[in-house]
């Protein structure tokens, strides 16, 4: 019962005596300050890790595009040469046709036959190459594109430390005044101790 009373009584007193309560206000403003200041710079290191993290990423997403890119060219060279072959299987059937109907391979409208075929799957194998560097211009696009978004989230990871500690100051400079402007107060309203 006694520790209790006196408890009581300790604390009674302590939150009357209005040095103590200007005291208690100061130091909730100066931890709230330190708080807060703390709190942004491990904000500002958490938006830094996360961009960095983005960045890698991208970079990855990178390296993939290129890697696309060639396997696009490269399939379209084999596309491009199963093409050919193709082609020359087709010309050499119409030059076997025309020989075994007894017409001559080399001259005329056969010779124009057999150079058509030729040029059709010339065109083709173009038009085939073509079409895989068109997709692989697609992917080194992407790759391009990834790159700059890698370092714009560079960056962004090392201006967000920056931004942390100009948070942190920010909070400190807000806790400063806050206290100083308690103390002015206080001093003002008579407390002792804040003359």
């Amino acid at each position: 019962m006694w520790n209790d009373r006196y408890s009581r009584n300790f604390f009674e007193s302590t939150l009357r005596d209005p040095a103590t309560l200007a005291i208690m206000s100061i130091g909730s403003s100066v931890a709230g300050g330190a708080i807060s200041a703390g709190s942004a710079i491990y904000g500002g290191f958490a938006k830094s890790s996360m961009y960095n993290y983005q960045a890698q990423v991208a970079t990855m997403n990178k390296q993939i595009a290129e890697r696309n890119a060639s396997y696009a060219v490269a399939v379209g060279e084999v596309n491009a040469q199963r093409k050919g072959m193709e082609t020359r299987a087709r010309v050499g059937q119409t030059e076997a046709t025309q020989g075994a109907s007894g017409l001559e391979v080399g001259s005329g409208t056969n010779a124009e036959v057999v150079a058509a075929e030729r040029d059709i799957g010339s065109f083709d194998q173009m038009t085939i190459r073509a079409g895989a560097e068109r997709e692989s211009f697609g992917f080194k696009t992407q790759a391009m594109n990834f790159e700059a978004e890698a370092q714009a989230d560079k960056a962004a990871s090392k201006y967000s430390k920056v931004e942390g500690f100009v948070g942190a100051a920010s909070s400190i400079v807000g806790g400063a005044s806050s206290v100083s402007d308690k103390w002015l107060k206080y001093g003002t309203a008579g407390v002792p101790g804040f003359a």
